[in-house]
């Protein structure tokens, strides 16, 4: 395999690190992607003062773990992980911070493996009368060099909250 077990590196041994596999905190400071990622720091520090400043009493948010059940989405670079349970894992843990924060009412169209179909999960986020319905997903893609995220937004009616906040 591509690893080996790094406990057999005597304390203080030089090793090298290709600047590739480094987060962008950990580059040197004139890089040019760890100044990309410091100004994306500062947009997001920005964005967050202004949810934490916004009056969020009363905003339902329906998180979505994408597939489930019988449809177990992309598989993972091993072929043994299925997109449907991290998603899940991952659904869970962003509702456990939403709802530290106070106002936010947060559901989960699932709990456990289960499959549902697209309209039984909109229907639920519309029963909740949802201001935000995020559907989690982890696509995959043939090419290594693939990178980056996707989202999708739409709204027939945001709202007003939401929308103050997204403005």
């Amino acid at each position: 395999g591509r690893f080996f077990d790094v406990t057999a590196i005597p304390v203080g041994y030089p090793i090298k690190i290709p600047t590739e596999l480094l987060l962008p905190e950990h580059l040197p400071s004139d890089d040019p992607r760890r100044r990309e990622w410091e100004r994306e720091q500062e947009e997001l520090a920005r964005f967050l003062e202004v949810v934490h400043a916004a009056d969020l009493s009363g905003v339902h948010v329906v998180l979505d773990a994408g597939h489930g059940g019988r449809d177990g989405g992309a598989r993972g670079v091993s072929g043994k992980v299925l997109e449907k349970d991290p998603v899940l894992d991952i659904a869970k843990r962003v509702a456990e911070i939403l709802s530290d924060e106070p106002g936010f009412e947060v559901m989960l169209t699932r709990k456990k493996d289960v499959y549902l179909t697209l309209k039984e999960r909109t229907d639920f986020a519309n029963r909740q009368d949802a201001d935000l319905f995020v559907s989690i997903h982890a696509n995959a893609n043939r090419n290594k060099q693939a990178t980056g995220t996707e989202t999708y937004v739409y709204s027939s009616r945001a709202s007003a909250k939401v929308a103050s906040i997204a403005a």
